[in-house]
């Protein structure tokens, strides 16, 4: 029944987003809508350089970037991770004279979501589900009961922690510190003695 459920649930929320790409006004989501004109207008104050090969050279006050308009690449690597233009790409379509839906990835599109959320989901009848019973057997639609499908349980046994053991690790423990407190020591020796030699140089 819970398997059942979460199918539901999962139906719902497919539906509620299916119906939700007929209301959009634009080629993407509001969402995604909204990233790309943040981009378009931080793109405003961003001077382009073209260079060969359909590559742009993108100053962005101090420091340039390369977009490269047919790998879809840009240097800050923002298009390449979001599938969205950056603000530099956005300054060389700007400067292009492009559309900018046309180099956003396909998966923001609304024809791609209508194929994402086009599919269908078969059905599971329920009339013959088995159930589990009290006593963990099982029981299907006819009433027929089988063995329950669980393990036997069986106690393991937990091998003892002898005391010589304990002290074995005790002792391991206690000269690791001992080590530690010679290093310690030996590192504060050796730091006073670089500080008094090096002030003899000032």
């Amino acid at each position: 029944m819970l398997l059942l459920m979460h199918m539901d649930k999962l139906v719902a929320m497919l539906d509620t987003h299916m119906r939700g790409t007929d209301k959009w006004k634009s080629v993407v989501g509001p969402k995604i809508e909204e990233k790309l004109m943040s981009n378009i207008t931080r793109s405003t104050p961003i001077t382009v350089m073209p260079y060969l090969g359909g590559t742009f050279k993108v100053f962005t006050g101090d420091v340039y970037l390369v977009v490269d308009m047919q790998q879809h690449k840009c240097t800050c690597l923002t298009w390449k991770m979001s599938g969205l233009p950056c603000a530099h790409v956005c300054a060389v379509i700007r400067t292009l004279r492009h559309d900018v839906y046309d180099y956003i990835d396909p998966c923001f599109k609304v024809s791609t979501q209508h194929l994402i959320y086009s599919g269908q989901f078969q059905l599971l009848p329920t009339h013959n589900m088995p159930k589990v019973c009290e006593d963990e057997t099982l029981q299907d639609g006819q009433g027929n009961v089988f063995p329950s499908l669980q393990p036997p349980r069986t106690a393991v046994e937990v091998p003892s922690v002898t005391s010589s053991v304990i002290n074995f690790y005790l002792k391991l423990c206690s000269m690791f510190l001992t080590l530690v407190d010679v290093l310690v020591v030996l590192a504060i020796y050796q730091l006073e003695f670089m500080v008094s030699n090096s002030s003899s140089f000032i």
